[in-house]
């Protein structure tokens, strides 16, 4: 006994295989698409993470020595060994200007100027020191020019009273 409508049944079989492979294949490629194309990406924002931290580790760097150059620079004016603090400080200003020069954001312009900053930072200590030396010395000498305005006026009076003096021994003679 054969099927009346048996071409009709292998023509549905037949599109419905087809249209099942279709789907099938349709569904595998969007997988592997979704899978294949994102690890890319994956590889891609790895490289981007680990710069990032890279870049992380440096401001860390960056800022240590950064607060180690504001300590020294506040102790600066009661510390006796001046010259070795200037150079601890000048090498840390190199040390900054590496890390600026290896950087090539606009945190490296920061840097450079906050290195400038402190430089400058300095100067002004060394020019505020000279000057509070330099008013001990004035004041040390407004006190010498007392003293000496008092042994001249002492020895005007002592000239004033031997002119007399000498005066009345010209008249006597």
């Amino acid at each position: 006994m054969d099927a009346l409508n048996e071409k009709e049944r292998t023509i549905a079989l037949l599109k419905f295989t087809v249209l099942f492979l279709f789907t099938v294949i349709l569904i595998v490629v969007a997988v592997f698409y979704g899978i294949k194309v994102p690890s890319k990406q994956v590889e891609i924002l790895r490289a981007e993470n680990d710069r990032l931290l890279g870049i992380r580790a440096n401001t860390k760097l960056i800022l240590v020595s950064i607060d180690s150059v504001k300590y020294k620079l506040d102790r600066y004016s009661n510390e006796p060994n001046k010259e070795i603090l200037e150079r601890e400080i000048g090498s840390e200003f190199d040390a900054l200007a590496k890390y600026s020069l290896k950087d090539t954001t606009n945190f490296g312009n920061i840097i450079s100027r906050v290195i400038n900053e402190f430089k400058d930072h300095l100067v002004d200590k060394k020019n505020l020191l000279k000057a509070g030396d330099c008013s001990i010395t004035v004041n040390e000498l407004n006190a010498q020019i007392s003293k000496l305005k008092s042994e001249v006026k002492d020895c005007d009076t002592e000239l004033i009273n031997q002119g007399f003096k000498l005066k009345a021994c010209v008249n006597n003679n």
